[in-house]
């Protein structure tokens, strides 16, 4: 009944949904299930924050009458757990396939037309043919065209997940969640950060006031950060050290560091859709086109999760997967983005869902903000962890 292509969370939840409804389901997938989420988003840099998260803690325990005279952090140790996270919830989903009887095939799927889908596998190619398709290609990480991005100690969001030895310093592009998230990180881990970013701001989609709070505890976490700066070359020194160099206010300038880590973000995987006939994509290569059911300019196939130029969220393509799944078995159901939650996991975390102060202000809405700070707040004081605040808009 459905071929679905990629199981990230999108497609391995479409996939159960739809087995539970008595439909027979193929999911094709080309590397671990879980997709990008579970093997090399979120879960490993969670898995990360937390490790990070229990080191800093020894740094402050004395606030709390705690004294640990010998603590020291083994990084291996830490990529080992992070590893033996990742695989356990693997396990999981493919348990999950087999309970379900979904038949998983691991090769290269690719859409022919809109009833067929060809894998290249390792051991065998295959012919599949089905009444619906559902496209849950995935995403890849953004390309920058900057000199010497390719050079060997420069990484990327998943090449740094894998990262066993800890640099004494390191100099990230981007100052976005993902850039944002592993600078605490490895600012936790005692390395050295800088932080360089395009735009006026971090976090630059966030209201002013979070952005001058996390602004501030990024400082103060010795977080140093270079906005409004473009990044126009990475060269390797003389004694093998990294040099990034960027152009702010109209002037040259340049950080040295051992690594270098490019966190842009992520672009939708559609590679080799732009040839199927009446396929329609969106402006500037920014996914596949769908309506409000997930549903292409071809009917009887969809496309869900960070393919369809929607919010790259894990919770999102689940939930895309199953509107999919609902419209082609007659129920009509949509998806109010309004409502969808987010977090960033700098420290402290950033939590926010609707819409927020600027977009408020941009449509024209009139607005009341009631805002409570931590530092007024009993449990906040005894966790030592007063900084931020809560705000209703």
């Amino acid at each position: 009944d459905i071929v679905i292509i990629g199981a990230g969370p999108g497609g391995y939840v479409a996939a159960i949904y739809a087995a539970k409804h008595n439909l027979n389901v193929i999911v094709v997938e080309k590397g671990h299930l879980g997709g990008t989420c579970l093997n090399v988003g979120c879960i490993p840099t969670k898995t990360l924050v937390k490790s990070a998260e229990v080191y800093h803690g020894y740094q402050e325990s004395e606030i709390f009458g705690v004294y640990a005279q010998e603590y020291s952090l083994d990084m291996k140790r830490v990529i080992t757990h992070k590893d033996e996270v990742v695989k356990q919830l693997r396990m999981g989903i493919e348990s999950l396939m087999k309970s379900n009887h979904i038949e998983v095939i691991e090769g290269i799927g690719t859409l022919v037309d809109n009833q067929t889908v060809t894998v290249q596998g390792e051991n065998a190619d295959y012919h599949l043919k089905a009444k619906y398709i559902i496209l849950a290609n995935g995403s890849k990480i953004a390309n920058l065209p900057i000199p010497g991005i390719s050079l060997s100690f420069v990484l990327n969001s998943t090449t740094a997940l894998s990262l066993d030895e800890l640099p004494k310093s390191i100099t990230i592009v981007g100052g976005g969640i993902i850039g944002m998230e592993f600078a605490f990180i490895y600012s936790h881990f005692g390395v050295r950060v800088s932080v360089v970013e395009y735009l006026d701001n971090i976090l630059s989609v966030l209201d002013n006031d979070v952005i001058e709070e996390i602004t501030k505890l990024a400082q103060a976490n010795k977080i140093n950060l270079y906005t409004n700066s473009k990044v126009t070359k990475i060269e390797l020194s003389i004694n093998n050290q990294a040099i990034v160099f960027f152009e702010q206010n109209n002037q040259q300038q340049l950080l040295v560091s051992e690594k270098v880590l490019i966190a842009i973000g992520r672009s939708p995987n559609f590679e080799g859709l732009e040839k199927i006939q009446g396929l329609e994509l969106l402006e500037k290569n920014k996914g596949v086109k769908v309506n409000e059911y997930m549903q292409t300019s071809i009917p009887n196939i969809y496309a869900i999760g960070d393919l369809n130029g929607h919010l790259q969220l894990a919770h999102v393509a689940s939930h895309q997967g199953i509107i999919a799944v609902k419209h082609l078995l007659g129920i009509k159901e949509t998806i109010d983005y309004k409502l969808v939650p987010s977090v960033i996991f700098t420290n402290p975390e950033i939590a926010y869902v609707g819409i927020n102060e600027k977009q408020a202000i941009s449509q024209g809405l009139n607005i009341k903000i009631s805002k409570f700070p931590f530092n007024a707040n009993g449990k906040a004081i005894t966790m030592n962890k007063d900084q931020g605040f809560v705000k209703i808009i």
